[in-house]
């Protein structure tokens, strides 16, 4: 996004489209107030309230009966005057509405442009800004939990706490260079003890990433084997329910097949895959070769074997490409009469019978005991960042106080300090936003949906 276009009026429907009960179109900028007394049958806006109204085209015909709410800046999300129409939600309506907003000289709002704005005009830091697409995309209350107490802060402020207290060492050591005389250098040690100090409290936040990474974008578990070993049945077993086509004709599943669940609380997307085997089909080598991309990517595979044929060279060929540490084996159909006596090189094995559910109460606890040693034990009372850019920028941070400390240690002067603690510090202010580059806010900012 361009910020030269924070002068104009911007416009959006703030609500999914489609039929429901009430849809919004939200205005930001200069020509809000005018723009809503002409769409409105209202003589004046009264700050922070909300009036029944008609709302007219440009005939002054009627569009719809709505509630208009005024905002007069800086009193607003985005710190602008904002008007947000409530009108009936449908296929039509919100359009109109829309339209007319851009006859009378507002234009389309682009992604995230009213929360951009309300960064640019000071209303929330650039963690809080972030924390709002993450509350939106949360899929489980403890990420909803978490994100809500970034947007009130408990992220932003231990960052400021830590940047506060950098900034003042990095003055005082500037005074320093500059009034030799005057300002009076304490031991090294002392320095260090600081230092190291800052250091405790940014690894705080980085080791609290990997819970908050899970906990707002889940884990990806991906089922795998050979053809017609009930890997599709085992999916609709975990999430009870018939969600995926199941056939004893092997080759059923040609493409993965996604779901969401909660395991332990944490999200978890389970994709069901293409049997892995040697075929000429193109349109089943084409799912076995994003089965292989999706075991590339995965933080967990159940690897399914089947009891009543024991292990084949097909299901040996499937072993080979599994990494041992994060795959569970799952030995199915153990309900039919026969049955091979094998083992499996994996350290966790269970056996069930997707088809009748022996043995998936098993599987369910040994699946919760995974997730939750990937979720670690980070209180998530306390700050937890979930947020690649802030993990990227404190990880930076961390890296030039270290470089800090060696110069100290190595008894060089406050001139070699200063090179690293002056890059922490600019570290530790973008991640709060403050003297951030335009690319940054536009990455940030694309995220969003139009209309937020």
């Amino acid at each position: 996004m361009i910020l030269d276009h924070l002068t104009e009026t911007i416009s959006a429907i703030a609500t999914p489209l489609g039929v429901g009960g009430v849809a919004i179109v939200r205005v930001s900028g200069v020509l809000a107030s005018s723009i809503a007394l002409k769409m409105t049958s209202l003589q004046v806006l009264v700050p922070n309230s909300i009036r029944l109204t008609k709302l007219t085209n440009e005939g002054d015909q009627l569009i719809d009966e709505a509630l208009v709410a005024w905002f007069a800046a800086p009193h607003s999300y985005t710190g602008e005057d904002v008007a947000e129409f409530q009108c009936h939600g449908g296929l039509v309506i919100a359009r109109q509405i829309l339209e007319r907003t851009f006859q009378l000289g507002a234009r389309l709002a682009q992604p995230g442009e009213f929360t951009q704005r309300a960064f640019i005009n000071g209303k929330i830091d650039l963690v809080k800004a972030e924390s709002i697409i993450d509350l939106i995309e949360a899929k489980t209350e403890k990420a909803t939990a978490i994100q809500a107490r970034h947007l009130d802060g408990d992220v932003s402020r231990a960052i400021a706490v830590l940047r506060e207290e950098l900034l003042a060492l990095v003055s005082h050591l500037e005074v320093h260079l500059d009034y030799p005389d005057e300002e009076t250098l304490s031991p090294s040690t002392d320095y260090v003890d600081q230092l190291q100090h800052l250091l405790t409290g940014i690894d705080h936040l980085l080791h609290s990433f990997q819970t908050g990474r899970i906990l707002q974008d889940g884990l990806m578990l991906v089922i795998v084997g050979k053809p017609n070993v009930g890997k599709s049945s085992l999916l609709n077993a975990l999430i009870k329910e018939h969600r995926v086509l199941v056939s004893d004709q092997p080759g059923t599943t040609r493409d993965a097949i996604e779901v969401w669940m909660k395991i332990a609380e944490v999200p978890v997307r389970i994709v069901d895959t293409a049997g892995l085997h040697e075929t000429s089909d193109i349109v089943e080598k084409m799912g076995i070769d994003r089965t292989v991309t999706y075991l590339e990517k995965a933080d967990l595979v159940l690897f399914v074997v089947d009891q009543e044929t024991g292990i084949t060279p097909e299901d040996k060929a499937v072993m080979s490409q599994l990494s041992a540490d994060k795959t569970l084996a799952v030995i199915n159909k153990i309900d039919q009469e026969k049955g091979a006596s094998f083992t499996l090189p994996f350290s966790s094995c269970v056996r069930v019978s997707a088809k009748t559910e022996q043995g998936m109460m098993d599987l369910w606890a040994l699946l919760e005991q995974r997730v939750l040693s990937w979720v670690g034990r980070t209180d998530i009372a306390q700050p937890i960042i979930s947020n690649e850019r802030q993990k990227d920028q404190l990880s930076r941070a961390r890296t030039h106080l270290l470089e800090a400390i060696q110069s100290l240690e190595e008894g060089l002067s406050e001139d070699f300090w200063l090179i690293g603690l002056r890059a922490a510090l600019r570290d530790l202010s973008e991640t709060l936003g403050l003297d951030v580059s335009a690319e940054v806010l536009s990455n940030v900012f694309s995220r969003f949906c139009v209309g937020k």
